[in-house]
């Protein structure tokens, strides 16, 4: 009798311990890295932790140092995301640009669109527990690995995907494998159909009639909250979606309910107010209910949910700000984790990731204050690692069959009319390095201390950018704000490269946002753009490195919403400013600020694309979308409860490639003066004999990935991929390395001796400026480009170039020596009419 009470006391201190709501203890030594995106125990008991900023680090099991990972073939990268360990024991990890990388416990292998993968940022991974499948989620779509076949597939929205960006997977105990996207819900699907069909979930995009209305202004009900999802998991049985707007569950995968977190209605309160009167009073209603159950124990802490992690007792829960909660199953009971923070002054606590020790003590990575304990869950077994190979890299497949592929996305042109605004893809791997790749019709460096507070350049007076406010903005608010960051930082080649200047300047648009409360929604930034037609591939950059930099949390969670309106055929941007048309434009007319009350019109327009950026302190990120037809187009960049709405540039390209090769290049080269001199950055020409050596079957498939005038619908969403696989089969030949870096350029795809041929080419056209512009000679005028400058004033460089003096002689390290020296020659001229 005594043996079964011990036992029964056991068990019950053992469920007490390690099994219940967190008690602190067994801390870790200090990891030295602050700002975290993932982190996993494996099997052997080391800890693995992926940071933005401070690269990838492993603590050995038992260990008290941590060791910073580096060369044995790991990706040249500071920015690791997602982390996983596969059933062969393997460790992936994913890179900001670089793809993914695999640890076998001896080296590391790389995946990436060269080899492998459709995109080059990896956002999330799952390993399945049935088959032990491997889902990774990159920028171009989803590839899951199948080792017991070692084959790869790619799947995109030509495959039935509801969008290429997933922020988060998981796979269930069946096997089946969900998805939560960024902007388009949650889908999920079958390994017995080799997940070839997705069954998608979604909810409104808008709760109101005028589209102002983001979320559901209820604190429970039926169906999603959003369908801007952040995490997703599926292992206990249950479904759990965390989203912008709450948590969304279900327990039979059709019956979906939502809960949302206690600042919902502070977000409801800083709503813009629809203007019709049953919404009105609907509103007002709500908002009384709002102060009720602002502090409802039944609501989450917030609604933005991070991650989650299952256990035999119920779900936690990370949060962009409140820290982490353990929810009950059923949801019977939610129960806020005191975390063990000494930041009395910021008490934001970011969560991103959570990972269990073999001893049962569970961690959570944060975004800006390491790793924290929690508390503890069940035990691990800890098993040794054996000697396992690398994953085998995916076969290239045969051109006959991508060339089927193609001839039957070309059958759906009947069925899939022509959008007149889409989003094509994103690309993390140009970073700054835009010169040519982008903007080839209309680029602009917002905020870059040029004219107007901004750089730009017009190739086609067709093309107009205006920046504006969103609509929802307090009264007397000014407008946006352009602004320099940093000044020349050479180092960093996110920060985006002007020519004429040759400098790497951090500048930005802004809302002002930090000047009203997150819980306010807005005022949001706007874009004006007007184009010709045919179509033209709008880019916009984002890049903002402040938060690790200058350790700031609160303005690190940034989170923005892209959409795009047709403007009506009849606008006009002066008479938005106000202006009459017969009116004479004054100088302070082009700094008046527009209407904003004059946007509300056009918000209950149909959103023609949408998209979402976010973590992007670690890496710059171009989102690309692709517009057909002439006139004004809209572009909304939503704050969405992040601190402020920024942005770096804009840059427009005609898709017209023969426009673009005859028409526009020849305007430039006969003018005296442009934008890259004499010497426009382009990439290696296309030799026809080199070419012909070439099959035609990759030709063809090259060919047809690149013609983006007569795509359309699924053809333009499978454009890249067929692109990647075409460049795939051209480095298994013996293609000359001017064919490979032409189509990286095309596609890109950038390699180390890329980087180097566009500083190279930059040189150049610095060289040619200088040639056939006297005063990019000046010092004074090019104030960043000491070395390639000479002492002289504006107007003394004019006179020497009048007087036709070798002004090359006065850079340094010339090897001419000049009769006379800088001083004499200043005074020289002084003297010269």
């Amino acid at each position: 009798m005594f043996l079964i009470v011990r036992s029964y006391l056991f068990i019950w201190i053992y469920c007490f311990l390690y099994m219940g709501i967190p008690s602190n203890g067994g801390e870790l030594p200090a990891c030295p890295a602050s700002f975290i995106t993932s982190i996993v125990c494996n099997r052997s008991g080391d800890i693995w932790v992926a940071t933005e900023g401070k690269g990838l680090m492993r603590l050995p099991y038992g260990g008290e140092k941590w060791e910073q990972q580096k060369g044995n073939g790991l990706p040249d990268t500071t920015n690791f995301y997602a982390l996983l360990e596969d059933r062969q024991g393997r460790i992936w990890v994913g890179t900001d640009n670089k793809g993914v990388a695999v640890w076998n416990g001896k080296s590391w292998q790389q995946y990436n669109q060269s080899n492998a993968l459709p995109g080059e940022r990896i956002f999330a991974m799952a390993v399945s527990p049935v088959s032990g499948d491997v889902a990774i989620a990159t920028s171009g779509g989803l590839t899951v690995y199948q080792p017991e076949t070692e084959s790869w597939k790619d799947y995109t929205r030509a495959e039935g995907l509801p969008e290429d960006q997933i922020a988060s997977l998981s796979f269930d105990r069946k096997g089946t494998l969900w998805a939560a996207f960024q902007t388009s819900g949650v889908a999920s699907a079958e390994p017995s159909n080799g997940y070839s069909r997705w069954n998608v979930v979604q909810t409104k995009w808008y709760w109101d009639t005028l589209q102002r209305v983001r979320q559901p202004f209820e604190a429970r009900g039926k169906g999603l909250p959003s369908n801007f999802c952040n995490a997703i998991c599926a292992e206990s049985g249950w479904i759990w979606v965390g989203t912008n707007s709450g948590l969304g569950y279900s327990k039979n995968k059709t019956d979906w309910n939502f809960l949302r977190g206690r600042d919902y209605g502070a977000k409801n309160e800083g709503l813009w107010k629809p203007d019709e009167k049953t919404s009105v009073r609907h509103a007002q209603k709500l908002l009384k209910m709002n102060r009720r159950e602002n502090n409802d124990d039944s609501l989450l802490p917030e609604d933005y949910i991070t991650c989650f992690y299952p256990s035999s007792q119920g779900m936690w829960i990370g949060f962009r700000e409140k820290g982490v909660s353990f929810v009950r199953k059923n949801l019977q009971k939610i129960q806020t984790v005191d975390m063990p923070c000494d930041d009395e002054v910021e008490k934001l606590v970011s969560v991103t990731s959570f990972a269990s020790l073999p001893d049962g003590s569970l961690y959570a990575g944060t975004y800006g204050k390491g790793l924290l304990h929690l508390g503890h869950v069940e035990r691990k077994r800890i098993f040794p690692l054996n000697d396992v190979k690398h994953p085998s890299f995916p076969g290239i497949g045969q051109l006959s069959e991508l060339l089927k592929t193609r001839t039957a996305i070309d059958g759906m042109k009947k069925t899939n009319p022509p959008a007149k605004a889409l989003f094509w893809y994103e690309d993390w791997a140009t970073r700054g390095d835009w010169c040519e790749r982008y903007g080839r019709s209309y680029m602009l460096l917002c905020g870059a201390a040029g004219p107007m507070g901004s750089v730009l350049e017009a190739f086609d007076n067709a093309y107009r950018c205006e920046s504006v406010k969103g609509p929802h903005v307090k009264v007397g608010e000014s407008g946006v704000s352009g602004k320099v960051i940093w000044e020349n930082e050479r180092g960093d080649e996110n920060i985006l490269y002007c020519p004429i200047s040759t400098t790497r300047t951090l500048a930005r648009w802004s809302d002002r946002g930090e000047s009203v409360d997150r819980d306010f929604d807005g005022p949001d930034l706007g874009v004006l753009i007007q184009v010709p037609d045919k179509k033209q591939l709008l880019s916009f950059y984002f890049y903002d490195p402040t938060p690790l930099a200058d350790n700031d949390l609160d303005n690190s969670l940034k989170d923005y919403i892209l959409e795009i309106r047709k403007l009506p055929a009849n606008f006009d941007f002066d008479s938005f400013l106000g202006l009459g048309k017969e009116e004479e434009v004054q100088e302070e007319d082009l700094f008046r600020e527009p209407s904003y009350d004059g946007l509300k019109d056009y918000i209950p327009l149909p959103v023609l694309a949408r998209s979402r950026v976010k973590s992007f302190a670690g890496c710059g990120v171009y989102k690309n979308f692709i517009v057909e037809g002439s006139g004004w187009y809209y572009v909304r960049i939503l704050k969405n409860y992040s601190v402020s709405t920024t942005l770096n540039g804009v840059f427009i390209s005609s898709l017209d490639e023969t426009k673009i090769a005859v028409d526009k290049l020849l305007e430039r080269l006969n003018q005296k003066s442009f934008y890259y001199g004499l010497c426009i950055p382009s990439p290696p020409p296309l030799n026809s004999e080199q070419a012909s050596k070439l099959s035609s079957s990759l030709l063809k498939l090259w060919a047809a990935s690149q013609d983006m005038r007569l795509l359309n619908g699924k053809e333009i969403f499978s454009s890249r991929k067929l692109g990647i696989y075409a460049y795939r089969h051209l480095l298994a030949t013996q293609a000359p390395d001017e064919i490979k870096k032409n189509w990286r350029w095309r596609l890109k795809i950038w390699e180390t001796e890329d980087r180097k041929d566009f500083r190279q080419q930059m040189k150049k056209a610095w060289a040619s400026l200088q040639d056939t512009v006297y005063f990019y000679r000046s010092s004074e005028w090019a104030t960043f480009a000491p070395d390639t400058t000479i002492p002289f004033s504006v107007d003394e460089v004019r006179k020497m170039s009048a007087l036709k003096i070798d002004w090359k002689q006065y850079l340094p390290g010339s090897n001419k020596k000049p009769e006379l020296d800088v001083q004499q020659m200043k005074e020289w001229l002084k003297n010269k009419k």
